[in-house]
């Protein structure tokens, strides 16, 4: 961290959040639609440029990812999330 060299009494902490527990509390905020985006039927990956996201092959035509996460498995739903992510 170059930047930080300027400075002489700077301590950094990084933390780094553990994968599984990103991955279902991923998979529990999506199930729950809390954003307009995951309530689009039929989205394509150019609907989700702006989280980043990848829609996953498995979610059926005429489906939210929302929707397909709530008529899943739990299973299913966190494998959709990992693809998601």
């Amino acid at each position: 961290m170059m930047y930080l060299d300027r400075f002489e009494d700077v301590l950094v902490s990084r933390f780094i959040p553990d994968p599984q527990d990103l991955l279902i509390s991923g998979y529990f905020y999506h199930k729950r639609g809390a954003e307009s985006w995951y309530d689009l039927v039929d989205p394509e990956d150019s609907d989700w440029e702006v989280v980043n996201g990848k829609v996953p092959e498995q979610i059926p035509a005429g489906l939210s990812f929302a929707q397909y996460l709530n008529r899943t498995s739990i299973e299913e739903g966190l494998l959709a999330e990992l693809t998601f992510r």
